[in-house]
């Protein structure tokens, strides 16, 4: 880690681009680590990874998007993983990935077409809840309130 990174990123003061970076870490080490962790297989993604997500009751689920605009899912917590954009749009270019903090089966996907895209049965379907102008990335989850949000 270069000493600019040390520097902004220290317990206490941590902004969110180094808490993804300890979830890439994370992620890395539980999937990479395949001789710490027998029966995990490691997976190359076709670009850097931007957003990771665990969904479901026992957060087995997770759903990684990726600079490409794509979104992979591994439905037993990384193990194999499949590139899911196409199933849910044709055209879809995942921008941003945006789990409810009062449920962890309700999640959203943010498209650079300001497309809004909703799950609440963590990410086995999905549905188009909004498009176009008012849609912006800075989606955001009501904290106590699954179904409520602001665009």
């Amino acid at each position: 880690m270069s000493r600019a990174w040390r520097h902004s990123c220290r317990p206490g003061k941590m902004s969110w681009i180094c808490k993804l970076l300890l979830q890439v870490q994370l992620l890395f080490y539980v999937v990479g680590g395949q001789d710490l962790l027998p029966g995990i297989r490691g997976h190359e993604f076709e670009s850097e990874i931007t957003d990771i997500q665990w969904l479901g009751p026992e957060r087995k689920i997770v759903l990684v998007s990726t600079m490409l605009g794509r979104l992979h899912k591994s439905e037993n917590g990384g193990k194999d993983w499949a590139d899911v954009t196409n199933s849910i749009a044709k055209h879809l270019v995942v921008a941003r990935i945006s789990l409810s903090p009062a449920n962890a089966s309700t999640v959203v996907i943010i498209s650079m077409r300001l497309e809004v895209y909703a799950s609440t049965d963590a990410a086995r379907s999905w549905h188009l809840i909004e498009s176009g102008q008012g849609v912006r990335l800075s989606f955001m989850f009501h904290p106590t309130k699954p179904s409520w949000a602001l665009i």
